[in-house]
Parts: structure tokens; C-alpha cells; sequence
């Protein structure tokens, strides 16, 4: 297939070059998609729900853009592998308070820490730019995960059963679409990303709990020396 470059001659490569190219396609044009219909959709939210949207559009369409940049800096091209639109279709057609949920306080928040490994496992194999680069897509992802429970605590009213109702529609969206997240981990549970992204104390007790009991479907991640990398660059951010 012409669609295939040199990066079939060394086997990792292929993997980050495909890890890229799911990002780019998969997740980050999906999001922009996502949050936009949010705002056209939901006319009725404050104006601040659409800053924040809008936020996370410029934000998805930097990390789009730079995902693509480096997929061809390592030899690879958009088209070469077959892409999903499950993210989009999970939340599609949902109230707005379980398209939150799906997108930002649940998938965003898997994405968090799927950023964070991938980051340290890139700099294990020696990649150091792509490691940056999921590390920075890392932090713009707390932040996002920090605008779902937001509006759905917003919606909810200070109602923590109906932000209990809406995170179970969304597992049960996604359990609808092959997407478990029931036992173990995806990733490794990183608890300061969680208290970021704007989840309560008695949240994260629960999500510790299955870590502790479970553990993670990937593992050898070493959370406190991620952390210390994030602080130093949140603090560079201002």
C-alpha cells in the first residue's frame, strides 16, 4: 500500500506512528466536533459554557494539529489507518449532562491518564518529543475534565446524586459501545490529576479503591515523577 512509509521497517515506530494517528483522527477532531455541537445544540447554557467549550476546541485543534505534525515528522500519513467515530456517536443524541459526563468527566478523564503513561513510556523508549508532546496534551485534558464536572455540579444544582446519575448513564453509554470500566483501571490512577479535573474527595476515594483492589490494565507508572514535571510546567504557564 503506497499509503505506508519507511516507519514499517521498524516495528515501534509503527506503534507510535499509529498511537498518533488514532489521537488525531479518533479523539482530538471528535472533541472539536463534541464540544462545538455542544454549543449550537444547548443554546440556552450561560455564555461562559461556551467560552469554555470554545476553550476546548482551540485547545483539541492545537493537539490535532501537533499530533499530525510529528505523526509525518515520523514518517507517517494521515489515511493509512481505518478510523472511529464511537466517540462521537456515544454522546450523540444524549441529554447534555450525560453528554458531559461521557466526554469530559469520563473520557477525558481515561484520556488524562492515558497521556500520562504514554508520556512515560515514550521517554522509557527514548522518544522524548512525542513523551512532550502527550505531556502537554495531559495537562490541557485536566482542564477539560475540569469543565465537565463543572457544568454537570452547574446542572445538577448542587445535587450530587443527579452528578452520581448522569456519570452512571454515561458508563452505561459506554458499556453500550464495547467500552468497560468497571474493575481494573485502563490506566494508572493518578490522583492529583483527578483532584484537578475538579472530582471530590469521596470520588476519588472510590476510584483509589479500585486502583488498590483491581490495579490498572497497564502498569509502571510512576505518577509522582509525572507530577512534578506537570507542576513545573503549570507553573511556567502562569
Amino acid at each position: 500500500d503506497s499509503r505506508f512509509t519507511d516507519a514499517t521497517a521498524n516495528p515501534n515506530l509503527v506503534e507510535i506512528v499509529k498511537l498518533l494517528h488514532v489521537f488525531f483522527t479518533d479523539l482530538e477532531l471528535a472533541t472539536i466536533e463534541s464540544c462545538g455541537r455542544l454549543i449550537i445544540e444547548f443554546p440556552a447554557m450561560p455564555w461562559e459554557f461556551v467560552v469554555d467549550m470554545a476553550r476546548q476546541c482551540w485547545d483539541e485543534a492545537r493537539h490535532a494539529e501537533a499530533f499530525r505534525t510529528r505523526l509525518v515528522q515520523l514518517g507517517g500519513r494521515l489515511g493509512t489507518y481505518l478510523t472511529s467515530h464511537t466517540l462521537w456517536e456515544m454522546a450523540s443524541g444524549e441529554p447534555i449532562e450525560v453528554r458531559l459526563a461521557v466526554q469530559q468527566r469520563v473520557g477525558e478523564w481515561i484520556g488524562v491518564d492515558g497521556a500520562i503513561w504514554q508520556a512515560q513510556q515514550l521517554r522509557f523508549g527514548g522518544d522524548e518529543i512525542t513523551s512532550e508532546l502527550f505531556e502537554f496534551v495531559a495537562l490541557d485534558e485536566i482542564t477539560h475534565v475540569a469543565f465537565g464536572n463543572k457544568w454537570i455540579r452547574y446542572l445538577a444544582a448542587g445535587n450530587e446524586s443527579k452528578v452520581k446519575l448522569a456519570h452512571d448513564l454515561a458508563i452505561q453509554k459506554r458499556l453500550e459501545y464495547g467500552k468497560s470500566v468497571a474493575g481494573p483501571l485502563t490506566f494508572p490512577y493518578n490522583d492529583w490529576a483527578c483532584e484537578r479535573g475538579g472530582f471530590t474527595e469521596s470520588e476519588r476515594d472510590e476510584l483509589r479503591s479500585r486502583f488498590i483492589e483491581f490495579g490498572s490494565d497497564f502498569h509502571n507508572s510512576d505518577s509522582d515523577a509525572m507530577r512534578g514535571i506537570a507542576d513545573k510546567r503549570l507553573a511556567s504557564r502562569g
